[in-house]
């Protein structure tokens, strides 16, 4: 597909920031990025996303700098119709 864009799974964009947090913050930090993806629309993730950015950035600037930096990767599900958002957020299989 020639307009299709590459898309950042979810969970392995959490992994890459997990070196740039402590081990104690990481759970907290992984939640607080998975809400990108909870957003009922496109704007709302994008929004999300610079949310989540300033706040883990305030103790984890190597995160929000790597956020920022794949935020067009990480929000590119946004583009699609919102019923197919949930089968494409990961590129893990559904029974992994």
């Amino acid at each position: 597909m020639p307009d299709a864009a590459w898309q950042r799974c979810r969970v392995r964009f959490v992994r890459n920031v997990f070196p740039a947090i402590p081990k104690e913050s990481a759970e907290t930090a992984a939640a607080t990025i998975r809400t990108v993806c909870a957003q009922p629309t496109a704007d709302a993730a994008r929004a999300q996303l610079d949310t989540v950015a300033d706040t883990l950035g305030r103790q984890f600037p190597k995160a929000k700098e790597m956020l920022l930096e794949a935020k067009k990767d990480l929000t590119a599900f946004a583009d699609l119709p919102n019923h197919h958002w949930k089968k494409i957020q990961s590129t893990n299989p559904p029974n992994a």
